[in-house]
């Protein structure tokens, strides 16, 4: 098989695959009796999927390099088979757990099971074979040196198993109440608007990087949002004033980017603000300009700060359409009040996340922590998987607390494993 064949190939099972881990991801989240033998063919796939895109990098590569005579020993026509069965069970899978979703047992379960069994032993195989194919192209690699090959093949071979969403080592919350917090893997969504409850120190550093950021002093402001990251686990470059109760009204939720634009800072600080967490899609609540809400952009154009423009043009990194987001973020609100009841989300005035924050992040992912809630370390942390968004809730109903939900664009529902699956192609 030449390149451009292994290409065709390789992107027609990809696809298969990714449809399969797709279907069956969703039953693994509801059904928790199937979890080890639907997580079992899910694995297998994901497997197979990561080799076979490897190949395809490989032969595009091989292809744009005028390697066309390359030869990749594949037994297409036997892998397209099963990855096609599989598909074609995983959709069987899906139409009986529909129709008994209902009921307590699995019976449904047992007429699948073996035909599913042989089916991962036939996966099996074709990974070996697939295996085979990156061996022998590493073992006579001229593309790009036999480092390069032997770093693809260990690739493959560490992957050792399947990420969930929430990963109990880096997803974590912190206790800001110890000297030495543990370092974060997620931006932090600041939701407390009211000084009421929080620290005295916190609320301090809180009002000295308002008060820099209003005067536009840009190395003090640099030194505490560096302070926030390293001692209060948060991203202060998002970070707007803390209000009183009775000067709630007044809270403009101006971010240092927004002050850094409307004070027109050296684009060194800018690109400061942005490398240090600084979302593009923040809006301000009041302003005297020509909208309420703005984002750091317009503020640039309302100015006419030209040179701002593009640094300031939001990157899409997470592809979703803007109207999922926006029924996401609903249904995720209503959890939310769900959770705290809708009385204490409105006595703490709290301001809830803004989806369209994540689609700047690599991991789409962030956490909502709430300082002001009786149990320690208690708040959401949450992620987008595909049009999806999985959410972590912590010791907000009795200390010890860890509950996941899955919340769609018209409802959501707990579930017992939020297994991510990375279906890009």
């Amino acid at each position: 098989m030449d390149p451009a064949s292994a290409i065709t190939f390789a992107s027609e099972c990809i696809g298969i695959s990714a449809k399969v881990a797709s279907i069956i991801k969703e039953i693994i989240n509801a059904v928790k009796r199937l979890r080890g033998e639907l997580l079992s063919i899910v694995y297998r796939v994901e497997r197979t999927r990561r080799i076979l895109t490897i190949i395809r990098s490989i032969a595009q590569r091989l292809q744009d390099t005028g390697h066309h005579d390359a030869e990749f020993l594949l037994d297409d026509e036997a892998c397209a088979t099963v990855m096609k069965k599989l598909l074609g069970l995983a959709g069987q899978i899906a139409e009986a757990h529909r129709r008994n979703r209902l009921l307590s047992g699995i019976e449904w379960w047992s007429k699948y099971k073996s035909v599913a069994e042989d089916l991962c032993a036939s996966i099996q195989e074709q990974e070996n074979e697939l295996m085979n194919t990156i061996q022998l192209l590493h073992m006579g690699s001229t593309l790009d040196g036999l480092d390069v090959m032997r770093k693809i093949k260990t690739e493959v071979e560490n992957q050792q198993h399947l990420p969930e969403a929430f990963d109990n080592e880096t997803i974590r919350p912190q206790d800001v109440s110890q000297d030495t917090p543990k370092p974060t893997s997620y931006q932090v969504w600041l939701g407390s608007a009211m000084r009421k409850g929080l620290r005295e120190d916190y609320v301090h550093d809180r009002d000295q990087l308002a008060n820099a950021a209003y005067v536009g002093n840009w190395e003090r402001v640099k030194q505490l949002i560096s302070r926030g990251e390293s001692k209060w686990k948060e991203t202060w470059s998002n970070a707007f004033r803390l209000q009183t109760r009775d000067r709630l009204d007044r809270q403009s939720f101006w971010t240092p980017l927004h002050q850094a634009v409307y004070n027109n800072a050296p684009a060194e600080v800018i690109c400061w603000l942005l490398d240090h967490g600084a979302s593009r899609t923040l809006r301000t609540r009041t302003s005297d300009f020509a909208y309420r809400d703005m984002t750091s952009l317009e503020l640039a154009r309302y100015f006419g700060y030209s040179q701002m423009y593009d640094i300031l043009s939001p990157i899409i990194r997470i592809s979703i359409p803007y109207k999922s987001l926006e029924l996401l973020q609903e249904q995720f609100h209503t959890l939310i009040r769900e959770e705290l009841s809708p009385q204490v989300v409105d006595d703490l005035h709290l301001r809830l996340p803004h989806l369209e924050s994540l689609i700047e992040l690599e991991a789409g992912m962030m956490r909502f922590p709430l300082r002001e809630h009786k149990f320690g370390n208690a708040g959401f942390t949450f992620r987008l998987d595909g049009r999806d968004l999985l959410v972590l809730v912590e010791n907000i109903k009795w200390p010890s607390d860890s509950r996941m939900f899955r919340v769609g664009q018209e409802s959501y529902e707990q579930v017992e494993m939020a297994l991510l699956v990375n279906v890009a192609e």
